[in-house]
């Protein structure tokens, strides 16, 4: 493998990495109610394009707050 493969592969794994879970860290910081099946399926389903971008509406969408 030659030092540019090797770069080109450490550029797209730091560029792509923080995308795919880019739903997770968004349910995350928005402290979703259901942000454990958001990381759940996203580590199952974020390589496809569908998936991914399911997820990251569900992440993104206002939920509605439970009355105590």
């Amino acid at each position: 493998m030659s030092t540019w493969q090797l770069l080109s592969m450490l550029v797209g794994f730091g560029i792509l990495g923080p995308v795919l879970v880019l739903p997770t860290l968004l349910a995350i910081s928005r402290k979703h109610p259901r942000m454990f099946l958001i990381a759940l399926f996203n580590g199952m389903f974020a390589w496809t394009v569908i998936g991914w971008v399911a997820l990251l509406i569900w992440a993104t969408i206002p939920q509605k707050k439970l009355a105590p």
